[in-house]
């Protein structure tokens, strides 16, 4: 059986800024796999893993004809580009606490992934474990993504010496600048990096012990391996761009058919309707604070097709219709 794992969107962000760089319509990709643009830019924008972002990536990699896709996208990345998770790895003080500021907030970014160190002698590598075995293009940009937290310390242009991908193997990979004279391995459990391990002690070439850190907070990503909890989190980031997605779509997004994700949420004494309702419900009480904001307005954000049906939804919920909640808030 098939779970949601979710990703922050702005994973993605470094790939669009590169297909735009490379003239590619990055936009046309957003919109056919249902990512709302502006996505990328937020701070907590989850999205389905498997179902977006490794689809957008695939898609891409396709169509476009870009066996090393992920490696054009993490030439050169800045961290910083993957919004408050990146910058918070980049304001480590050595190599070391940035790996380990990776390690303890990984889950927060995506789900089902971990960060780990092995030692072998004088050198360590640094691995990304996937729950499952990932798409090529997003295996490549993994290990990508572990060379940028490297090069933080060792500069630029650093190259490693060994590197690992859980993927097969590719024409001509070896050709690009990075792996020159590198040893490669394909099909390994994970995507891993072999760096000096003195590296590890390495101050942050931009890290600065008089400036000030920024305090930067990550909103959890559901743990609790509940399927329902998962779609939650997804149908309210959705809800004010396409309105909450069908049912049909949300099978979609975990793998299964409608019958079998109305199944799921039945052993977990819920339904897709009701699980819906519960997510409109609480944006509507926070859109109800808002006195700039009417009952029309709220249903038609909340994708309610008359006020009449939100009015209805709302006084289900609350035992109230929705001007006499403002009301009630008003006066307490």
């Amino acid at each position: 059986m098939e779970d949601l794992e979710l990703v922050q969107a702005s994973g993605l962000k470094p790939a669009v800024e590169a297909l735009r760089r490379l003239g590619i319509n990055a936009d046309f990709y957003l919109e056919r796999h249902g990512i709302p643009s502006d996505f990328i830019e937020l701070p907590y924008a989850p999205v389905p893993k498997r179902e977006r972002l490794w689809a957008f990536l695939d898609d891409v990699e396709g169509l476009e004809g870009l066996d090393n896709l992920g490696f054009l996208i993490g030439d050169n990345m800045d961290l910083t580009e993957v919004g408050p998770f990146g910058r918070m790895i980049a304001q480590a003080s050595t190599l070391l606490d940035a790996v380990r500021v990776l390690q303890h907030n990984i889950s927060n970014f995506a789900q089902r992934n971990s960060i780990g160190i092995t030692h072998e002698g004088d050198t360590v590598w640094i691995f990304c474990e996937s729950y499952k075995k990932t798409c090529r293009p997003a295996d490549h940009l993994t290990l990508m993504f572990l060379v940028a937290v490297v090069r933080l310390a060792a500069g630029p242009n650093w190259r490693p010496s060994a590197v690992q991908l859980q993927t097969d193997p590719v024409e001509h990979l070896q050709s690009l600048p990075l792996l020159k004279d590198c040893s490669v391995e394909f099909n390994r459990p994970h995507a891993a990096v072999a760096v000096p391990a003195a590296l590890l002690r390495q101050p942050l070439l931009n890290y600065d012990p008089d400036s000030p850190r920024e305090h930067i907070h990550l909103t959890p990503l559901p743990d609790t391996g509940r399927l329902s909890d998962s779609l939650r989190v997804v149908v309210a980031s959705l809800l004010p761009y396409h309105g909450p997605p069908g049912a049909e779509e949300a099978a979609r997004m975990v793998g299964v058919s409608r019958s079998t994700l109305f199944r799921r949420l039945a052993g977990e004494r819920t339904t897709y309707r009701d699980l819906v309702e519960g997510v409109r419900f609480e944006a509507a009480r926070k859109c109800l604070r808002n006195p700039r904001l009417s009952v029309k307005d709220i249903s038609f954000l909340l994708g309610y097709s008359n006020p009449n049906n939100f009015i209805r939804a709302f006084r289900n919920l609350a035992g109230i219709p929705p001007n006499e909640f403002r009301r009630e808030r008003q006066v307490t």
